[in-house]
C-alpha cells in the first residue's frame, strides 16, 4: 500500500475486531496522493471491526476517486466516526459525510466549492465537460444536503462563493456533529489553489534551509531539495525554504515556480510598451518570451510529466497552471 519513493499519505492506526482507524493525510490522486483503491486496500486489510475511525487532513483533489471514497466508507457496516484534525476541503469534506459522526477539531477548517476540471479538446467537448461538471455539482450538493439537511439553493450558493468553515461554523451548519479539543496538526496545502483561503493558514515559515534540507529526508512527504533545485533552477532559498515547509509534492513545487516567474516577469514588464492597466500585453501567437504557444504548452506538459505525473494529470495541471496558453495552443494548433 506505501508507495516506494514516498511516505503513506493513508495509513492503518489500528486494526482490531472492536474497532480500528485509519488516516487520510494528503490529497485525493491516484497518482500524488490518496486513491479509492488504497482506501478499498486499507479497509480489506483491516478486515471485520465494529467501530471505524477515519481521521482527515486533506485539501481535497480528484472528484471521482473522492466519490469512490465516500462510497466505499458510506457503505462500510461499521461505525463510521470522521474526525477532521486539520482541513476537510474541497472532495475531502465530501468524505467527511461519509461518517455517522463527524467530529471537527476545535482548530479544522472546511471548505465547500464547485467541482473544476481543465479540459484538453474541441469546442464539443468542452461544451461536454461544462454539462458533466453541472451534473457533478448536483450530486455534491445532494451530498452536502443529506447530511447538513440545508436546502439546495444554499448549498449551491455557498460553493460558487468557495465557502470556508471554522470547526463551530460547521456544526452550526450541519457539516459536523461536534467540536473536539485543539490538534496540532499542519495543514500543509497549496493554497494558490483556491481563492478564499483564511490568512491562519498561510503563516510564515519558521525554520532555515539547512533545517528543512534535514527534515527532508526523514520528516516529510514531498519533494526534497534536491528535486527542487532540479527541477525548479533558479528560484531563491526563500522559495525553496517555503516548499519544503509546507511538504510540496514536485508537481506543486514545479507550478508555484512557474506562477512566481510569471509574476517577476509581470513586475519588470510594467512601464514598457508591453504592459498596460496592470496587465502584460502579448503579442497575437506568442507568448513571454516570444515563442509560440503550439511549443510552449506542450512544453510545459512535459516538464509535469518529469516531476513524476502521469500525461492525463500533467495536462490537467499545465491547463490549470496557464489557460491562456492552452487557448492558444487550441487555436495554433487548428488553424
Amino acid at each position: 500500500m506505501n508507495k516506494p519513493t514516498d511516505q503513506p499519505k493513508l495509513s492503518i492506526i489500528a486494526a482490531g475486531r472492536k474497532s480500528a482507524e485509519i488516516a487520510i493525510y494528503g490529497d485525493i490522486d491516484p497518482y500524488v496522493g490518496v486513491s479509492a483503491k488504497e482506501v478499498r486496500d486499507a479497509l480489506a486489510e483491516i478486515g471485520k471491526t465494529k467501530s471505524l475511525t477515519v481521521r482527515v487532513n486533506s485539501a481535497g483533489g480528484s472528484i471521482f476517486e473522492g466519490f469512490a471514497i465516500y462510497s466505499l466508507l458510506l457503505e462500510h457496516p461499521a461505525r463510521v466516526t470522521v474526525k477532521v484534525d486539520g482541513i476537510a476541503l474541497s472532495m475531502a469534506s465530501v468524505i467527511a459525510m461519509a461518517g455517522d459522526e463527524i467530529v471537527a477539531a476545535d482548530n479544522s477548517f472546511f471548505m465547500i466549492h464547485n467541482p473544476m476540471s481543465g479540459v484538453f479538446g474541441e469546442s464539443g467537448d468542452l461544451r461536454m465537460w461544462a454539462e458533466i461538471l453541472d451534473k457533478l455539482k448536483s450530486q455534491l450538493v445532494a451530498i452536502y444536503a443529506k447530511r447538513t439537511k440545508q436546502d439546495a439553493e444554499t448549498i449551491g450558493r455557498l460553493m460558487d462563493e468557495e465557502t470556508w468553515f471554522t470547526a463551530e461554523e460547521a456544526v452550526d451548519f450541519g457539516l459536523a456533529d461536534r467540536v473536539a479539543g485543539e490538534l496540532a496538526i499542519a495543514a500543509s496545502f497549496d493554497s494558490s489553489r483556491f481563492q478564499k483561503v483564511p490568512d491562519r493558514l498561510i503563516g510564515e515559515n519558521p525554520f532555515s534551509l539547512g533545517d528543512l534540507e534535514t527534515m527532508s529526508n526523514t520528516q516529510r512527504q514531498g519533494a526534497t531539495l534536491e528535486e527542487l533545485q532540479k527541477f525548479c533552477q533558479g528560484m531563491s532559498n526563500d522559495f525553496y525554504i517555503a516548499q519544503l515547509a509546507k511538504h510540496a509534492t514536485l508537481p506543486d513545487a514545479l507550478a508555484a515556480a512557474l506562477r512566481e516567474k510569471d509574476r517577476q516577469l509581470a513586475e519588470r514588464s510594467r512601464g514598457d510598451g508591453h504592459h498596460a492597466g496592470g496587465v502584460e500585453r502579448i503579442p497575437d501567437g506568442l507568448d513571454r518570451n516570444g515563442e509560440t504557444a503550439a511549443s510552449c504548452f506542450p512544453e510545459l506538459v512535459g516538464q509535469f510529466v518529469a516531476a513524476g505525473l502521469g500525461r492525463r494529470e500533467a495536462i490537467r495541471r499545465a491547463v490549470r497552471q496557464d489557460p491562456e496558453g492552452h487557448a492558444r495552443y487550441i487555436a495554433e494548433t487548428n488553424q
